[in-house]
């Protein structure tokens, strides 16, 4: 090579991240509820089988076992199965340049991705780094321009800003508050985000609080304790709106799924 990159050692410290929230595999999806679902995380699909569809901004895409589905965080989306197909899925956080990406469903070709996917979900030692990797591939196939939004300004940039304080604050934030950091009416700013977004600003809160509910769960935690970590008063009314979000109890939830891949 004619030319020799060198990097200082302050140049070598990642600064992107990336955090698995949930990873696993399901031989014959039976039970699949997804109705206007927007996750403040990445979701990705690969179903081997055809019968499963991602219904996202009027455009409905298939799940063969061609391609990979990447949703974004806060794109919203439907699912519907009419067959019990295998089923693959991760869900993560990426920081910048990939936490606030143009708000729409990318297919991509599975073959290159297949030989690492099989393999993170094989029993072995290395299932987590296999899966990391697989993300950061997937991460990088993306094209530049699809990030290229992220810092224009407008009112792409003020949602961004919002949904950034909302995350923060884990859902539990009103309206007026959120209006206040970005120094708009509260009519306004359910306004705009509504219009951007496909929901309103408390709907959203609602879903990311039940994105933690999910979480927390999945750790281990209990019931009633993750009902107060996702500020609500009591046990009931957390399973309440658990049920409205996911179609199932709490409980039941805790029977049927589980960690697919451990550390």
């Amino acid at each position: 090579m004619s030319d020799i990159v060198n990097f200082a050692p302050s140049e070598l410290t990642p600064e992107q991240s990336v955090v698995l929230s949930r990873a696993g595999y399901r031989d014959r999806l039976t039970y699949w509820s997804v109705i206007n679902c927007l996750q403040p995380c990445w979701v990705m699909w690969y179903n081997p089988d055809p019968g499963c569809a991602c219904i996202s901004r009027g455009k409905r895409y298939e799940l063969t076992g061609d391609k990979i589905l990447l949703i974004p965080p806060h794109t919203l989306y439907s699912g519907e199965h009419s067959q019990a197909p295998r089923h693959y899925f991760i869900w993560f956080q990426a920081s910048a340049p990939f936490d606030l990406p143009e708000r729409k469903v990318i297919e991509l070709p599975s073959q290159p991705f297949l030989e690492r996917l099989y393999a993170a979900f094989s029993p072995g030692k290395r299932q987590l780094q296999q899966i990391y990797t697989l993300v950061h591939e997937l991460l990088l196939s993306i094209p530049e321009d699809f990030f290229s939004h992220s810092d224009s300004p407008g009112k792409a940039q003020v949602i961004n800003k919002a949904i950034r304080f909302i995350n923060r604050n884990d859902g539990n934030i009103r309206n007026s508050d959120i209006a206040a950091e970005l120094h708009l009416s509260p009519t306004r700013f359910n306004h705009l985000f509504k219009a951007e977004m496909g929901i309103s600003p408390q709907r959203y809160c609602r879903q990311v609080r039940m994105y933690k509910a999910i979480s927390l769960l999945q750790e281990g935690v209990d019931i009633k304790t993750a009902a107060g970590l996702c500020g609500f008063a009591d046990r009931y009314h957390f399973s309440k709106e658990f049920k409205t979000y996911h179609n199932i109890t709490p409980g039941k939830w805790l029977k049927t799924h589980q960690r697919v891949v451990d550390k």
